[in-house]
């Protein structure tokens, strides 16, 4: 069996990366003209970036700075590095999939509909919910770092 069978090359989490970046831009500038709207027709409401935004924020972060700029930054690309990128993205697609329901639940549409009264800036579900998003994601990096069955077998 190839020593390369199951990895992913690194064009390959690039695109990645690339498509997780340009959706999280695309839904930020969204989520800030809708602020900047709101801003306008309302002068006399809050504006702030939702808890969920952060999750996107987050990802973007993830996918720029240990996927591309890892992968792209050094002439070498090692195992290692390739690990950190291949995690980093799971990570940064799970918290991208966990926006849906964190924005469907800050506008109360289907989730948290049971909820009256003005939304507030920093309600402690949602702060709840996107500690537990980030807490279950990153140490799946960590886990991709982990060596495989193979690599243990051939030290000893």
């Amino acid at each position: 069996m190839s020593e390369d069978f199951g990895r992913i090359p690194s064009s390959d989490l690039i695109a990645v990366a690339t498509i997780i970046v340009g959706f999280g831009v695309t839904v930020i500038m969204f989520r800030v003209q809708r602020e900047l709207w709101v801003r306008d027709k309302h002068p006399d409401w809050p504006n702030w970036l939702a808890w969920a935004d952060w999750l996107i924020l987050v990802s973007v972060a993830l996918a720029v700075f240990f996927v591309v700029t890892p992968l792209l930054a050094f002439p070498i690309v090692t195992k290692w590095r390739e690990a950190l990128a291949a995690g980093s993205s799971v990570s940064a697609i799970l918290l991208q999939v966990g926006y849906i329901p964190a924005i469907l639940a800050h506008y109360r549409i289907e989730v948290g509909t049971q909820r009256t009264g003005a939304r507030e800036k920093g309600r402690a579900r949602r702060k709840v919910f996107l500690h537990a998003v980030l807490r279950t994601r990153l140490p799946r990096v960590r886990f991709c770092l982990l060596p495989t069955p193979d690599v243990v077998a051939k030290a000893h």
